[in-house]
């Protein structure tokens, strides 16, 4: 697993491998834009369907420009595609039992 010692526990839990490969393709699509990760993440979520607004956490003046620049970003099919793929949440019990042990069951 990806991470530096010294963390405190709350992140801890949060730097997850699956998170990190969620990184990895943010990143990848950053440098391809020549935008930032929190550009590319804003856009993947207001791209989302059932997104209303997206909250952002904006410190500095600065980061809230960067912020409102993901506002002339569209991702296309493909990018959204890889992050949605990345992203996709793992099946809980009893979900995923079900689905590996009926054909009948639909999701």
């Amino acid at each position: 697993m990806r991470v530096k010692e010294g963390n405190p526990d709350s992140w801890q839990k949060r730097a997850t491998e699956r998170n990190f490969d969620i990184l990895e393709v943010v990143e990848k699509i950053a440098r391809e834009r020549e935008k930032s990760c929190a550009q590319i993440t804003l856009a993947w979520i207001r791209s989302r369907q059932g997104v209303i607004a997206s909250i952002i956490g904006a410190r500095t003046l600065e980061q809230f420009e960067n912020n409102l620049g993901s506002l002339e970003i569209e991702l296309s099919l493909e990018e959204l595609r890889s992050l949605d793929e990345i992203s996709q949440p793992e099946s809980e019990y009893p979900y995923s039992f079900l689905r590996q042990n009926s054909r009948y069951y639909p999701y």
